[in-house]
């Protein structure tokens, strides 16, 4: 246990993946120079030790450091004398060795190997771990990859940077970042006056898009993913309630849809726009297959990925968008927002026992620092609950997200949809409406249709208020309230 080489750093011990020698001498060098902690808090954890008595002996030299207690052999050892292990290894004799043979100016080294030898074992572990979790028939292999991937992330970030960064630094890099910008969006919502209102999408960010059924919550999802995806940004999008088809028909009918193309008693003329419902019935004209056809062939120029498996968790998106990443830099693609329609239906990662409010508070929570570890924006679509149809007001609020006060507060930004044109719908019953009441009803219609108001009630960046968008429910297609504009 008193073999010493603190000069060199001395190869490893294979099969354990352990350098005692580099260890000692960290140890020592801390015993002897306080002030060496420095040098490596930002690298080292008790658990980077391969042996458990050196995980006990940094902890508590640590601690005391910390604490402003001066930390040497004969103070350490009066906070050890009830470890078991030290008398095995030689009680205030090994603890003094330590000082005497340490080399300071090598400590700083000597926790490099310490921390990359930890890295390793974690693999190894992770590695293992997984290899026995292959065998359990109850898991699916998706999932396990998913773990596997996760671990590997936290894994990858040990020991990386230090966990302070200087303020003036920090405050310098900010504005040069900021100045550089110039005004220019990074990741956009595809509605240029939001753009203007939040600055845009912002990397390392969580963002919740709400509304009821029908508000044309993935009408926005995908007009956010196609505006990033055209900018070519490589962008995500989870379709965890529609199914491909589904999905694919709206991302080809929003695509398609061209604002000039007239409408006829509220219908497409034969060479109009492709409405989903006819598309999804087969039922398009020749000329209308077409459009799709020139949508899909714009669509396929552009990197963008949709994932429509059922049941993610959080765990598993992550996976999946990390594979995306790493696919579209071999290409030279940025990444760009990952988009996930919708929140209510993540599955989450840990058993709540039916709790839904913990349930989605864990997926809100989770969402946010996934934003953070993939460094892009991330935008989940939330579904509002049922107190906005009691209610003469439509217009929703931060009040109104179903199950938990966590999405607000997890969210940078909260934009809740509402279309005042679906609450102008004539009543199932025509005769429990007047003549009066139609007409006044159908003037305020008119001006409704194809208005879609995104109140922006929670912004991080900047003000709170409302912003009007165009839409169109037959195409699923959302845009800015004049044509035009950079998206």
């Amino acid at each position: 246990m008193n073999a010493f080489a603190p000069e060199a750093i001395p190869a490893p011990d294979r099969p354990t993946l352990r350098n005692l020698p580099a260890e000692q001498n960290v140890l020592g060098s801390l015993l002897y120079l306080n002030d060496r902690l420095d040098d490596f808090a930002g690298l080292l954890e008790p658990e980077s030790f391969s042996e458990p008595f050196h995980q006990r002996l940094y902890a508590v030299a640590v601690g005391m450091v910390r604490a402003g207690v001066r930390a040497d052999p004969t103070t350490v050892i009066e906070k050890l004398k009830t470890d078991p292990a030290l008398i095995e290894f030689g009680g205030l004799r090994y603890l003094a060795d330590l000082v005497d043979k340490a080399a300071p100016h090598a400590a700083q080294a000597h926790a490099g190997v310490i921390a990359d030898l930890a890295t390793r074992r974690a693999l190894v572990g992770a590695a293992t771990a997984a290899a026995c979790d292959a065998g359990d028939p109850d898991r699916d292999g998706q999932s396990l990859i998913a773990d596997l991937e996760t671990q590997l992330a936290e894994i990858a970030s040990l020991g990386a940077t230090d966990e302070w960064l200087d303020a003036g630094a920090l405050v310098a890099n900010a504005v040069a970042n900021a100045k550089a910008r110039d005004g220019a969006i990074r990741y956009t919502w595809g509605i240029d006056d939001l753009d203007n209102e939040t600055g845009g999408l912002n990397a390392g960010e969580s963002v919740v898009v709400a509304g009821r059924p029908g508000m044309m919550k993935t009408g926005v999802a995908v007009r956010i993913a196609l505006a990033n995806a055209a900018r070519g940004l490589g962008t995500s999008l989870i379709s965890l309630e529609m199914s491909a088809d589904p999905i694919g028909l709206r991302m080809a009918c929003a695509t398609a849809h061209d604002r000039a193309d007239p409408t006829f008693s509220g219908k497409p003329g034969p060479d109009g726009n492709p409405w989903y419902l006819s598309a999804a019935k087969g039922t398009l004209t020749p000329v209308q297959w077409e459009k799709l056809n020139a949508a899909q062939a714009v669509i396929s120029r552009l990197p963008l990925l949709v994932d429509v498996r059922a049941g993610l968790t959080v765990a598993r998106i992550e996976a999946a968008v990390r594979r995306a990443h790493r696919k579209w830099k071999r290409q030279g693609i940025k990444p760009g927002p990952v988009i996930v329609d919708h929140l209510g239906i993540v599955r989450p990662d840990k058993d709540r026992k039916g709790a839904k409010h913990a349930e989605v508070a864990d997926v809100s929570r989770a969402l946010a620092e996934m934003a953070k570890r993939l460094k892009v924006p991330v935008v989940a679509l939330c579904q509002l609950n049922r107190g906005v149809e009691g209610r003469d007001d439509k217009r929703p609020t931060l009040s109104d997200l179903r199950q938990a006060g966590e999405i607000e507060e997890d969210a940078r930004a909260v934009v809740m949809l509402y279309r005042p044109a679906y609450y102008l719908r004539p009543p199932l019953d025509p005769s429990s409406e007047g003549p009066a009441e139609r007409a006044e009803r159908e003037a305020k219609l008119s001006k409704a249709q194809g208005r879609l108001s995104l109140l922006l009630e929670k912004n991080s960046h900047g003000p709170t208020g409302c912003v009007d968008a165009w839409c169109s429910p037959e195409t699923s297609a959302v845009g800015n309230l004049i044509p035009g504009g950079r998206n």
